[in-house]
């Protein structure tokens, strides 16, 4: 896509962020939220790993998936569209799955990471709902290595025996 042009304004605009294609690929950022996220504002953080998101994801030819709602082909699952792709890139970005599965609440979430309060429930409850196969680890029941994680539980995909991760 070439070079990322940076657009940092001051003026009122209704996005305080957001990426165009034409005629340069170029982020335009808010200069409050460029300086608080320079302070390490984790919202203000959440917002450019947000549009990193639509960069690295999406470019120019995912624009029928943005928030503008007449671009959107209707036909698409909300979670094919831009905006929660680029929410799932921010959030690994700043909390990948290895690092935040450590974490047993939003508080410590937020705390361990800096991750914004008006997400943390969002990835929590994604990291929940995330299937982890637990590679080297025998089912207590059928020896069989085929262990998943459920939440805080592993779950034999063989014989089904349910157990409390250690």
């Amino acid at each position: 896509m070439g070079v990322l042009h940076l657009d940092i304004f001051k003026h009122e605009e209704p996005d305080l962020a957001w990426v165009s294609y034409k005629p340069r690929l170029t982020l335009h950022v808010h200069h409050e939220i460029w300086q608080d996220a320079r302070l390490g504002e984790p919202k203000s953080r959440f917002i450019l790993a947000h549009e990193l998101g639509h960069i690295f994801l999406h470019g120019y030819f995912r624009q029928a998936f943005s928030d503008d709602e007449t671009m959107h082909l209707r036909a698409w699952p909300e979670e094919e569209r831009a905006e929660p792709q680029a929410n799932w890139f921010a959030e690994q970005f700043i909390a990948p799955d290895h690092l935040a599965r450590s974490c047993k609440s939003t508080t410590d979430l937020c705390l361990k990471f800096d991750f914004p309060e008006d997400y943390a429930d969002h990835r929590m409850t994604r990291l929940k709902d995330c299937r982890i196969v637990h590679v080297g680890t025998a089912c207590q029941s059928c020896a069989n290595f085929s262990l998943v994680q459920h939440g805080s539980r592993l779950t034999c995909e063989i014989c089904g025996v349910t157990m409390e991760c250690l």
